[in-house]
């Protein structure tokens, strides 16, 4: 009595794989699988699994053979009559093998082997922070790919790809952890290399970062973005934390550099009153040229610190120049309630103004408005506490978002002390103006530390003239622009951009 199918199957599978690489020969195809003999027709191969751009040798061992014909699929060659062909898999997949030997007496054999090319192990890491007090801690992110998903802690069956970090200065020992925290202890410059090995194939790959964590006796901070102003006439530093006194010759630290090589001075330095994490570097606008694009960059490590006594990290900004005035785009929302779209044209492109959230419209003195003073027509829009303003912009067709100048808001009618208006997305350059020039009714208010929280501590005046703008301290988001505010009135927001 012969066995069943699937119980002869198992014994099969149990023998062939024991005989490494050789059990998936036997796979048959053909009906007369109780008849074939094995010993016959042999069919080999070393490896099944093998990593992308390497290669499998195949062999044909069947005895009284006269010929025959392989075809590979997803190989170079992808067909061959040889004995024991080489093949090189370039890409990664699943593939079959098909191969039919013809023996002396005429009969054939058909085969298949089915073959798995996994992506090349690439190993990479990221870091945060690179640069810190010593004492701390440094979190590592395994980003290597061609290994699948990779488990944020290895436990105990995660076996089949080995992480190995090494960080001379800190440790001897091999850390074999997938995403390690490792803390630095002396201050230093430390390089970080990463060792990272697929079990099945043998394969393996290794990235070494020199120099890739600096640590330091002093806490430590770090800048977000630097930006032009609205006319040119400052580059607005941002940091993560108040400025505190700045140093008599901070402004000799900065270093402005054109494309040509060409450095541009700072004359001063200053905090502005609506940010206490914010340095405004004045610079004379008639020494750029408008439209390059312009590095600012600072490298005295421990010459420049803040109120905390942490210390600021060099950094380099390409901060574009966009003149002393810029046109704004004039855009009234005058019909759907304020929500209707408008497409407008800026440095030769087409981007369409789409608002949301607008809870009523009305006539406005265009007189007052800031980007555009004395605008043909502009609708006032109002948004209330219980509604979100958006702003989105979309480019045309030849157009990208990078392709704008700066996005300006301005607010007006706004709400009593200790309103809060959050943005979301950092804001800078906050400028507050009475639009009928009295001075005594100037608003003012403090804009936080992550730039999206502006809080009003002098409300000025409820009307049209008392007024708020700012622009977007980066370029605007493809989802838009959204205002909140908790104010019990309504106010009116105005959102438009200029062109480069």
């Amino acid at each position: 009595m012969k066995p069943s199918f699937f119980n002869y199957l198992g014994k099969l599978f149990v023998f062939c794989l024991a005989a490494t690489a050789l059990f998936t020969a036997c796979t048959p195809e053909d009906d007369d699988f109780y008849n074939f003999s094995p010993v016959d027709f042999f069919i080999s191969a070393d490896r099944l699994v093998t990593d992308a751009g390497s290669t499998i040798t195949y062999e044909d061992q069947s005895n009284d053979a006269v010929s025959r014909e392989w075809s590979f699929e997803g190989g170079i060659p992808a067909t061959s009559t040889d004995i024991n062909p080489t093949v090189t898999y370039p890409d990664a997949g699943e593939f079959l093998t098909y191969v039919t030997t013809t023996f002396d007496d005429g009969s054939t054999e058909r085969r298949r082997l089915p073959i798995l090319v996994v992506p090349p192990v690439v190993a990479n890491f990221s870091a945060t922070p690179t640069s810190l007090q010593k004492g701390s801690a440094v979190q590592f992110q395994n980003l290597t790919t061609g290994v699948g998903a990779i488990p944020s802690v290895l436990m105990e069956g995660d076996s089949a790809i080995i992480y190995a970090w090494f960080v001379p200065g800190v440790t001897t020992d091999t850390i074999y952890e997938s995403n390690p925290s490792i803390v630095f202890p002396e201050t230093g410059t430390y390089s970080v290399t990463l060792e990272v090995i697929r079990r099945s194939t043998g394969a393996s790959d290794v990235i070494t970062k020199e120099d890739f964590i600096q640590t330091f006796d002093d806490p430590v901070t770090q800048s977000r973005s630097a930006r032009f102003n609205r006319d040119g006439s400052a580059i607005l530093l941002a940091l993560n934390e108040d400025t505190g006194a700045l140093a008599a010759d901070l402004a000799d630290k900065f270093t402005i550099t054109g494309s040509g090589g060409g450095t541009v001075a700072v004359s001063s330095v200053e905090t502005p009153a609506w940010a206490s994490n914010i340095v405004q570097l004045n610079v004379n606008p008639a020494d750029f040229n408008v439209g390059e694009t312009y590095t600012l960059s600072f490298t005295e490590t421990g010459s420049f610190s803040v109120a905390s006594g942490s210390i600021v990290l060099p950094f380099s900004y390409a901060v574009s120049f966009l003149g002393e005035s810029q046109t704004w785009a004039e855009l009234n929302f005058n019909t759907g309630g304020g929500n209707d779209s408008r497409t407008v044209t800026l440095g030769g492109e087409e981007f369409t103004f789409t608002q949301s959230g607008v809870t009523f419209s009305d006539v406005a003195n265009t007189a007052l408005y800031i980007f555009n003073p004395g605008a043909a027509a502009i609708t006032q829009t109002y948004h209330n506490n219980a509604s979100t303003y958006g702003m989105q912009i979309t480019p045309g067709a030849n157009a990208t978002l990078s392709d704008l100048g700066d996005v300006g808001i301005e607010m007006g009618w706004l709400g009593p002390i200790g309103t809060v208006y959050t943005f979301s997305q950092p804001i800078t350059d906050l400028r507050f103006v009475n639009g009928f020039g009295n001075p005594d009714f100037i608003p003012e208010g403090v804009l936080s530390s992550d730039g999206t929280t502006l809080t009003i501590t002098k409300q000025g005046n409820r009307n049209q003239a008392v007024r708020i703008s700012a622009i977007l301290e980066g370029t605007i988001t493809e989802g838009g622009l959204t205002v909140n505010h908790n104010s019990p009135m309504g106010g009116t927001i105005y959102v438009t951009a200029s062109g480069r």
